[in-house]
């Protein structure tokens, strides 16, 4: 399951490419399936296990979505809602090489820090293992793609630290709410940390 959810976030690589090709049509498309997801999910915790649908469709279609779901989520979709905006902005404010580097930071350096955690995370710190911050770290480098090196290097170091940030125990509350999330969290510092060595 969780390999299923990171295949959504490394999907982001294809928008960051599709954006130098039209920034209109990938924000377009990213806020979209945003404000889908979220109304969807509304709909969902209104009607609970309840198809809305009599003929099966909406059923089935609710369960492939929720195939790709943590559990006990308190809304559901949180995690994908906050992705697909994150992209959008970030299409939309940033100039394309940053909004880019923003997006591979996001997508292949907390993809990476997930999966590698997960499978390999032996030291923890606040929730977070420190092997999933150095995937973190190494993954968000491929912002060199679209900005120098050294500006990658600083803003994907910003990146895996607020990631890090997401598990102090004083942001749970606010983390079970799907209100702290790494998928605007991310983004957010590895743009202002661009911005300011722009």
């Amino acid at each position: 399951m969780e390999l299923r959810r990171q295949a959504v976030h490394f999907s982001g690589i294809f928008l960051a490419l599709a954006a130098w090709a039209s920034r209109e049509l990938v924000a377009g498309f990213c806020l979209a399936i945003g404000v889908f997801l979220f109304a969807y999910g509304g709909a969902i915790r209104a009607h609970r296990k309840a198809p809305m649908l009599p003929n099966g469709i909406e059923a089935s279609f609710r369960n492939l979505l929720l195939s790709f779901e943590r559990s006990r989520v308190h809304w559901p979709f949180t995690g994908a809602i906050w992705f697909f905006i994150s992209v959008a902005l970030a299409v939309i404010l940033l100039p394309v090489a940053t909004a880019s580097a923003t997006i591979f930071i996001l997508s292949v350096g907390d993809g990476l820090s997930t999966v590698v955690g997960r499978a390999f995370g032996r030291h923890k710190l606040w929730g977070k293992s420190m092997e999933g911050s150095l995937a973190q770290f190494a993954g968000g480098l491929s912002a060199a793609l679209f900005v120098p090196l050294p500006v990658a290097a600083a803003a994907s170091f910003v990146a895996a630290l607020a990631e890090l940030g997401t598990g102090l125990p004083a942001l749970q509350k606010f983390r079970r709410k799907g209100l702290v999330d790494d998928n605007w969290v991310v983004p957010l510092a590895a743009a202002a940390a661009m911005l300011q060595l722009a």
